[in-house]
């Protein structure tokens, strides 16, 4: 036991900086019993936090969070909220840690704000951060340490400094930790295998090798022995660096230096071993666990029943799977998974069906992976009525499948136009209490637009409002992407008006299918006030979205627009690609004007857009067309120079325009 007084010891900062630093700061405020925990100057009400607050000290914690939440935390972070010159108050720390998703960030700031001058924490900044981190043990002890380091004498013990060690990795404190553990002589107490094993758990978590390597380096010369768990924090942290052979032979050191070795490390090495596809070494290890009389544990059957199916062998997977059942290891959920998986994948449904129904009768309930892999598969091979089977079995067996699995079933057939098998798979979603979601509404009537089927796709849609199930946008554009494929365009224009009054912002995807209707019935004024309408509501549009314009414009004989638009691209804050200019280019071809047609592809390179065959063809055409052969052949001679071969419609152009002008 040491006594730690923070006056008098002008040394401090030399010999135990960082302690100073993060938890002294010269202060000596007790945090009697019955205090409230006071900010300066706040009354009883504001200890509480529940006082309102005015608009600065709002906009200071968006500040606050803002800077916490754009980065890891680290030396930026906090001199960014040094920088921020916010005098940290509890109800700062209490709207943060409210905002503050992740419990490790939380308690990081919870640390930070507790090392600030004139600040302490009250009950309510307790309570908040005790809601994320109650459930740990020891949590609370390590509270009562960092408010004791505080105090003007402080009392310390092997048990305190391996919890505050603890807890600055529950906070991601590598460095405090670590400093932690070093600055542990200066209080009479030697660090012993506990605590060298808590800095290494903390750094291991980081997957900072060289500092584990540093760390136990540093436990071996002050004379204390590693223990299993320190091999297998080394081992674990080799491991996940990818150094599986180095992780082998720090094992191999572990056991002839008399340490016994645990399931717990085997599963480490055998685990890391299969990944990196080392199944020999893996099949070698496990035969030394069984030689020890060690039992395997279901994570080392996973992991070379894994590695076996990966590597194809899905037979001798299935042979282990035995051995491990007669061993007395009962499988899990991720030995079934990865059994059904392998099956799958190889298009064996039959025997994944039987590995699956096993795990249902053993009680075990299956992944939403696992079962959706499977019922998908009996789908694509035109087995709907055993998919209907299984999902029968998994009813008496109380696994009752969700709306995920039924929508990719039903999208499965749907791609495939079996619009009757995915009337059979919705029946029976229906009867098995699973209400049909806007997913499901959506796959079916793409599938009943794809097939022509527009006018049941609006009946279907009308049925989805009248059972309450709230359209979002993916679905009314799906619905009005059918009916502008289908050429509908006044039931296109009602329905796109329907969408926005139900309070649905269209999006560029929206925009782009009334622009493809309206260019294609030739309304191409139209589809060029959308644009507008665009810009207007900050919908900002797409490559696609030009290129249905400038077809439209072109399409029309309105060369000129299209030009300036794509002119005006760069305004869009849009680069138009070789298609944007091939559509132009054709357009002032086909006019004869030529000139124009030409200065876009002298312009193109200047756009980083490379002309390619469609470019020239269409320029040595309009050159032909014209008789001016000299242009053709000087553009074909370019075209050659650039690297762009010809095809055999170049050479028919050419020959053709020979010909005329020989006749």
């Amino acid at each position: 036991m040491a006594v730690l007084a923070t006056r008098g010891l002008v040394c401090l900062d030399l010999y135990f900086p960082r302690l100073r630093r993060s938890v002294c700061c010269g202060r000596t405020i007790e945090f009697e019993a019955g205090q409230k925990g006071f900010e300066r100057g706040d009354s009883a009400e504001d200890a509480c936090g529940k006082t309102s607050r005015n608009c600065d000290s709002l906009s200071e914690v968006k500040v606050l969070c803002r800077i916490i939440g754009r980065r890891n935390w680290g030396p930026c972070v906090e001199a960014a909220l040094r920088a921020s010159g916010i005098a940290i108050s509890c109800h700062h720390v209490c709207e943060v840690l409210k905002k503050i998703a992740e419990p490790k960030l939380a308690l990081r700031f919870f640390i930070w704000a507790g090392q600030q001058k004139d600040y302490r924490h009250n009950p309510e900044t307790l309570r908040l951060i005790t809601k994320s981190w109650g459930h740990v043990k020891h949590f609370k002890a390590f509270l009562d340490i960092l408010e004791d380091l505080k105090r003007e004498r402080c009392t310390m013990t092997r048990k305190r400094f391996s919890v505050l060690i603890k807890g600055y990795g529950w906070a991601g404190m590598v460095d405090e930790a670590i400093d932690t553990l070093k600055q542990m002589t200066m209080f009479g107490c030697s660090p012993d295998v506990i605590h060298f094993n808590c800095v290494l758990d903390v750094v291991v978590k980081w997957n900072d090798l060289e500092t584990a390597r540093h760390i136990h380096q540093q436990m071996l010369q002050v004379g204390c022995l590693a223990d299993v768990y320190t091999h297998t924090a080394l081992v674990y942290c080799l491991c996940k660096a990818g150094k599986s052979d180095e992780a082998c032979e720090h094992f191999l050191q572990m056991v002839s230096d008399g340490c016994a070795p645990d399931s717990h490390i085997f599963s480490i090495l055998i685990t890391s071993l299969c990944k990196l596809g080392k199944a020999d070494k893996a099949f070698q290890l496990f035969d030394e666990i069984k030689g020890r009389g060690c039992n395997p544990n279901v994570v080392v059957y996973n992991a070379l029943i894994n590695g076996l199916c990966k590597s194809g062998q899905t037979s001798e997977a299935c042979k282990l799977f035995g051995m491990m059942k007669k061993s007395g290891c009962p499988p899990d959920t991720v030995t079934y998974t990865i059994l059904v998986n392998a099956f799958a994948k190889t298009k064996k449904v039959e025997e994944a069906s039987m590995i699956f129904l096993e795990m249902l009768h053993s009680g075990l309930v299956p992944t939403e992976c696992s079962h959706t892999a499977l019922l998908n598969d009996f789908c694509k091979l035109g087995q709907t009525q055993k998919a209907c089977s299984l999902i029968t079995a998994m009813l008496e067996a109380g696994c009752m499948p969700d709306s995920f699995t039924y929508n990719t079933m039903l999208d499965t057939l749907c791609r495939e136009y079996r619009l009757e098998e995915a009337r059979q798979i919705l029946n029976m979603m229906r009867q098995q209490g699973c209400p049909p979601t806007v997913v499901t509404f959506t796959i079916l009537i793409r599938a009943l637009c794809q097939s022509g089927m527009v006018e049941k796709a609006m009946e279907l849609f009308a049925k989805m409002n009248e059972s309450g199930c709230v359209p979002d946008r993916f679905c009314y554009n799906t619905l009005l992407n059918g009916l502008c494929n289908a050429q509908c365009l006044e039931k296109a224009n009602k329905f796109f008006v329907t969408m926005i009054e139900n309070g649905c912002t269209p999006d560029v995807i929206t925009y782009n299918s009334m622009i493809k209707v309206l260019c294609g019935v030739g309304r191409v004024h139209q589809a060029c006030k959308l644009l507008d309408e665009m810009k207007q509501t900050g919908c900002s549009p797409n490559k696609q979205t030009f290129t249905l314009l400038l077809y439209g414009l072109c399409n029309m004989g309105n060369v000129e627009n299209a030009f300036m638009l794509l002119k005006q691209l760069s305004a869009y804050d849009c680069v138009p690609d070789v298609v944007c200019y091939n559509i132009v280019i054709d357009g002032l071809c086909k006019v004869g004007k030529m000139n124009k047609a030409y200065e876009l592809l002298v312009e193109m390179p200047d756009n980083s857009c490379t002309p390619d065959i469609v470019t020239y063809n269409t320029l040595i055409h309009g050159f032909c067309k014209l008789g001016l052969m000299d242009q053709a052949c000087k553009l074909f001679d370019v075209m050659i120079g650039r690297g762009c071969a010809p095809n055999p419609f170049t050479y028919s152009l050419l020959r053709a325009a020979v010909g005329r002008d020989t006749c």
